[in-house]
């Protein structure tokens, strides 16, 4: 076991994963909408009308279909 590679995995934070909804499409690039309204274009190919993952600016699968919650604190 490599130490020096395992200690980088300790410390290293997780990336945060996020998921919006995809409402517009080309052949590199989607345009996500969060249910804040607010939106971003992030690497993948999506389809317009579908829920995804976002992981580090680009697309990480299709995320189920559930009701958004937004908590304001």
């Amino acid at each position: 076991m490599n130490l020096w590679r395992r200690f980088q995995q300790l410390a290293s934070p997780p990336s945060l994963v996020t998921v919006g909804a995809c409402v517009d499409t080309d052949a590199t690039e989607c345009t996500l909408e969060f249910p804040s309204g607010s939106r971003l274009r992030v690497r993948g190919e999506g389809e317009v009308g579908k829920s995804y993952f976002i992981r580090e600016g680009r697309l990480d699968g299709e995320a189920p279909a559930l009701v958004a919650v937004v908590v304001e604190v």
